[in-house]
């Protein structure tokens, strides 16, 4: 794993010399940088307390478990964020590997079992706060899941919302008494250090694993939506912005017994959650509905039942069977390796005077 954090830093810092645009649109640097600092926590602020025990890991490797926290948590998915951006910038819009059918459809299973491994982790975490049972929250989500698919205005006024709102978490908790660490910002340097020493740590390798699932379709969709600006500008958009929010955010003691103790905060936490999740089942209906076009399904109809019942029998799936990271991961790299063996076959068939377009 260290070897593939290494070879991101050589990427970016191969790519950070070139002075030409990143992006396609423009939705301004706040919405950037709000897209980015969202796109990391995701329905990390519910799962991240009963999964990894920051304070044992601090004491163990002697570092401020925050800083350790945020080292793990934000500086390793923002350079993976980064890295997937030059991908698309400097690879993908060159040579075009994920638009041949078969690697598209293999991306888009990808994606779709990314967005699937919340709803799980979702799964997996709620019962270490409460009682309620957590298909009432799931049947909410995809309630919320389908106003958002079948009204984009309603998403989007509450993927406005979701960024103020975050922000707002650590502040409620610090009204509600939870303590704030002052000496995160001396011990973030050594704590980075201990990160990149022990990959091997299961904590810590699940989450670099989790990072490089996440980051493929968030880069494409910050690529594609992204202020245009220079690569040195998006690194400060992509990495240092979102870096001086996630650190006081993070520095908040919210440790699980304070958040059980505080049910206004615990549900505040709830329904961020809950949203996080509805845009992850919404993204899972518009993978879905993208493969069935790739698949020649014309009615729009059609499309969308096909999406529901994919939808609703993969959440059934998840409730059986554990995704596995690995699996996932593997599935993103087979579409890549297909796209690039596919451009290959393209550019021999051209080579010797014949069609490449029906690959």
């Amino acid at each position: 794993m260290i070897v593939i954090l290494i070879a991101i830093i050589g990427i970016i810092v191969y790519f950070w010399r070139f002075k030409d645009s990143i992006g396609k649109s423009n939705i301004g640097y706040l919405a950037t940088i709000g897209l980015i600092f969202t796109a990391s926590l995701d329905l990390g602020i519910i799962m991240l307390p009963p999964i990894t025990d920051m304070s044992v890991l601090g004491e163990e490797y002697g570092v401020n478990h925050h800083a350790f926290e945020i080292s793990l948590w934000a500086g390793v998915i923002w350079l993976f964020y980064l890295a997937g951006i030059f991908y698309y910038k400097y690879i993908e819009d060159k040579y075009h590997f994920l638009e041949f059918k078969l690697s598209k459809i293999l991306f888009c299973i990808a994606t779709f079992l990314t967005y699937a491994f919340s709803i799980q982790l979702f799964k997996d975490t709620l019962p270490s706060y409460t009682d309620i049972r957590t298909e009432i929250f799931i049947v909410a989500s995809l309630v919320v899941a389908i106003i958002m698919y079948s009204l984009p205005k309603f998403k989007l006024v509450l993927s406005k919302l979701l960024i103020p709102a975050i922000l707002f978490l650590p502040l409620w908790a610090v009204i509600s008494g939870a303590t704030f660490d002052t000496d995160v910002l001396s011990t973030l340097p050594k704590a980075q250090i201990e990160v990149w020493n022990h990959m091997e740590n299961p904590d810590v390798d699940f989450f670099v694993w989790w990072w490089i699932i996440w980051s493929l379709p968030t880069a494409r969709y910050l690529y594609n939506s992204c202020q245009k600006t220079s690569v040195s500008k998006l690194g400060i958009m992509v990495i240092i912005v979102p870096l001086l929010l996630v650190i006081p955010w993070i520095s908040v003691d919210m440790s699980l017994d304070f958040i059980k103790m505080n049910q206004g905060l615990f549900w505040y936490m709830i329904i961020l959650a809950v949203l996080f999740l509805s845009s992850s089942i919404v993204a899972m209906m518009y993978s879905t509905n993208e493969v069935f076009e790739l698949l020649s399904v014309k009615s729009n109809r059609v499309k969308s039942y096909l999406s529901c019942v994919a939808l609703i029998g993969v959440t059934a799936f998840i409730y059986l069977v554990h995704l596995p990271l690995g699996f996932i991961a593997s599935i993103y790299g087979i579409s890549i390796l297909t796209g690039i063996i596919l451009y290959g076959i393209k550019r021999y068939r051209i080579r010797n005077n014949k069609s490449g377009e029906s690959i």
